[in-house]
């Protein structure tokens, strides 16, 4: 793990800068990003092409480098070969150290509060029908979301409002929320708040497994009343196919 910010004492800074020029303290700051957790390498050059700015003026360049020698000097030690400002590699280990800690912390608790809950509760006392089927479903949608977004929303009180819903709801988050997640990705809602904003009534769902095989059969059947009427097979249409058709709808229109 890296730390990207970095600890800035800002009376210290005051105190430790005041015998330098706004120049230096400018090629200062600089050089304090750049050595930020890896240090600055043992090359002046270098160090003159990371910070001191493109200019002409060959007295104005000579000028610079020669506060960023100072600089180094002052405020740098060589330790492996590389400079080191002492003072901001211990303030760096600190905070990397506290940020490991942090970090550890939130996954430790994620894991004890998330991920090993325990199971949903049947003997709810919300308003709604409970459906075991349904709470199951419910369970492996959780389950099925991403670590981020299970960190966004709330387990308890995903289960206690979907509880509450009228079974007919119920079934309506357990068809929607996957396909809300999936056209949302990580910019999805939480799970609770698509419940308690009724998102489910927004999302468009697919036909279900009954009405796709009735609008297959009512085109099925438009095929077979044009065949009827012309008194042939269409011009599309296999002898396989209308030989099926005229089974399963008969001769008559």
């Amino acid at each position: 793990m890296k730390m990207k910010a970095m600890w800035f004492f800002c009376d210290d800074w005051i105190a430790d800068t005041r015998g330098m020029t706004p120049q230096q303290r400018g090629i200062y700051i600089d050089l304090l990003a750049y050595s930020h957790g890896k240090g600055l390498p043992n090359n002046i050059e270098e160090l003159c092409r990371m910070v001191i700015p493109y200019t002409p003026d060959l007295e104005k360049l000579e000028e610079l480098k020669a506060d960023l020698i100072k600089v180094i000097q002052d405020k740098y030690d060589l330790v492996d070969n590389k400079y080191v400002n002492l003072r901001q590699q211990e303030e760096y280990e600190k905070g990397l150290e506290l940020s490991n800690k942090r970090s550890e912390a939130r996954k430790k608790k994620f894991d004890t509060d998330l991920i090993e809950q325990k199971p949903i509760n049947l003997d709810g006392d919300g308003d709604g029908d409970i459906d075991n089927n349904n709470i199951i479903e419910l369970e492996k949608i959780w389950k099925s979301l991403s670590t981020k977004l299970r960190q966004r929303s709330s387990k308890p009180k995903t289960i206690e409002r979907f509880l509450k819903l009228k079974q007919e709801d119920q079934d309506k988050v357990l068809r929607t929320y996957p396909i809300y997640v999936s056209s949302q990705g990580e910019y999805a809602c939480a799970f609770e708040r698509f419940i308690t904003n009724q998102k489910f009534n927004e999302v468009e769902l697919p036909p279900t497994k009954e009405e796709t095989q009735d609008f297959e059969k009512k085109i099925r059947k438009s095929r077979w009343e044009l065949a009827m009427k012309q008194g042939s097979p269409l011009y599309n249409m296999s002898h396989n196919e209308y030989e099926n058709l005229k089974e399963e709808f008969g001769q008559t229109i």
